[in-house]
């Protein structure tokens, strides 16, 4: 993380960032008005015979005055964030109730206090049953950071795969990042995602009976949102559901939480994210050939839709762009904000030992009196973070 984290507490949600159609629209109107001077700037300054090079540096003289006003408006909204070096003071309550303190930097905190592995060691895995498995994928236009080590890539597997993979990494005590379409089959009211969570033939006799392939082929499918995977709960070798934990807050779903059937995964999930280790072998070959084929799908492709998204939230694009602003050195600096993070439990073979915080969160969630794999919280129930 090139910003760091801090706690929600050090930079709080304000009412602009927790209701953001209003300033996302006013931003986005106003980025297409700067674009429009841009170009307009360059082709006057290639028409007084000015080089390629010397036109992109006329612009590039606006467009600094461009970026100091919409950096202006997102702090005016969302509060100026903490410099990245800055330091701080977080005092908080760990899961044994006693005080803590730590005193640290948005980014001391993100690398030693948050993660507790590389993230570069990550694999995606990838589960599109319109295309053949153990290939590599990759959407036209998705790389587009400057300066990024090398395109973003998908290594395809069965979605067997994808959730070995997840447990092996829960059981380790891992969190697992997932990419799915929350709005299938879903109740946030009660926490449940589960396909068959209404009957629609008793009501209207008729229901939808389409295969995972033809709903996304007819775009009734896509991955549009991430969350993590914390916790599954296994009867006798069988996944029976998962323990996924959402990015909505405490007060959305079962106090943050989603109850998530097996099946929904298999109809609803496409990726996984996790360290190398817990991932196929022949897969993470693949993904690290740099000579092997990539398998280009088109910007508009449902497996695209989460990353054009600008994050999960809009308050997350809104954190994402004051980063990137304050990186191009507008404001005091920029910085990725999370909620405090929080222990689970462990898990040995099927099994799991869970902590009383842990297992009263598996017991809201149905899983208890059964074995429940569980790994930590991942803390961001509350989180501001930035993937933008």
């Amino acid at each position: 993380m090139k910003y760091g984290l801090v706690p929600q507490t050090v930079y709080p949600e304000s009412f602009n960032s927790s209701n953001s159609g209003q300033v996302d629209a006013l931003v986005a109107a106003k980025l297409r008005e700067d674009a429009l001077v841009l170009r307009k700037t360059y082709n006057k300054a290639v028409k007084r015979g000015a080089s390629h090079e010397e036109a992109v540096a006329k612009a590039r003289t606006i467009k600094e005055d461009q970026m100091a006003d919409i950096y202006r408006v997102l702090a005016i909204c969302a509060g100026t964030p903490p410099h990245p070096n800055e330091s701080f003071v977080w005092e908080f309550r760990d899961k044994n109730n006693e005080c803590q303190r730590i005193v640290t930097t948005p980014l001391d905190f993100a690398r030693k206090e948050v993660c507790g592995y590389d993230v570069c060691e990550a694999i995606a895995l990838l589960h599109d049953p319109r295309n053949e498995p153990h290939q590599l994928y990759t959407v036209q236009r998705l790389g587009n950071v400057v300066g990024g080590v090398r395109q973003v890539r998908y290594a395809s597997a069965e979605i067997s795969e994808l959730k070995q993979a997840a447990i092996s990494a829960l059981r380790a005590n891992t969190p697992v990042w997932f990419g799915c379409d929350v709005e299938q089959a879903a109740s946030s009211a009660h926490g449940i995602l589960d396909v068959d969570i209404f009957n629609y033939h008793d009501a209207f006799g008729t229901s939808v009976n389409m295969s995972k392939t033809q709903r996304l082929e007819t775009g009734d499918l896509s991955m549009t949102h991430a969350m993590m995977l914390t916790g599954v709960h296994i009867v006798d070798g069988k996944v029976i559901r998962w323990r996924v934990e959402n990015s909505w807050g405490p007060e959305a779903c079962s106090k943050g939480f989603w109850c998530m059937s097996d099946s929904w995964f298999d109809a609803n999930v496409f990726q996984v994210v996790v360290p190398r280790t817990f991932a196929p072998v022949d897969l993470v070959r693949l993904y690290d050939n740099s000579a092997a084929p990539v398998n280009e799908l088109p910007p508009w492709d449902p497996m695209g839709a989460l990353a054009g998204k600008m994050g999960s939230s809009q308050s997350q694009a809104m954190a994402g762009m004051l980063s990137q602003l304050a990186a191009m050195g507008f404001g005091g600096g920029a910085t990725l904000s999370a909620g405090g993070s929080s222990s689970g439990g462990t898990a040995t073979g099927s099994s799991a030992t869970s902590s009383a915080a842990s297992a009263s969160t598996a017991a809201r969630s149905g899983m208890s009196g059964a074995a429940a794999t569980t790994g930590r919280s991942s803390g961001g129930a509350s989180a501001r973070s930035s993937r933008y």
